[in-house]
């Protein structure tokens, strides 16, 4: 079960976590069917983004995490056609995030499917 928070929550929910250094992370398996709109969806990632980096190291969380799928906006079912961003400070050193990302995927995934990726690369290459 999971919220769908209004603009004026996450505007206050951001300041919370970049003052409590919490990592927010971010669950968008449904982009553009809340609003209808991509863009009008990936506002809250957005704003988080601004807020949470805008005042540089020190004050601010070690990053933020988006878990993306893409089953349900571009009708892959069963393709794991999925990704993971983690947004880092600009000077954050990324070896130790990105070899530990590369353990995880190595070992929950392996070889992943092609034909899903092939076809989400060819709708989001399309302007």
């Amino acid at each position: 079960m999971g919220i769908d928070p209004t603009r004026d929550q996450w505007r206050s929910l951001a300041p919370l976590l970049k003052r409590k250094k919490l990592v927010p992370f971010f669950d968008s398996a449904y982009q553009g069917f809340a609003t209808g709109h991509l863009e009008d969806d990936a506002w809250a990632v957005r704003h988080f983004q601004k807020v949470l980096f805008q005042d540089g190291p020190g004050n601010v969380p070690q990053g933020m995490c988006i878990a993306q799928s893409f089953a349900k906006n571009m009708g892959l079912y069963g393709e794991r056609v999925d990704a993971f961003h983690l947004v880092l400070l600009r000077d954050t050193p990324a070896t130790g995030p990105h070899t530990q990302l590369i353990r995880s995927v190595r070992a929950e995934i392996s070889n992943p499917p092609l034909y899903g990726s092939r076809l989400a690369y060819i709708v989001l290459s399309d302007p």
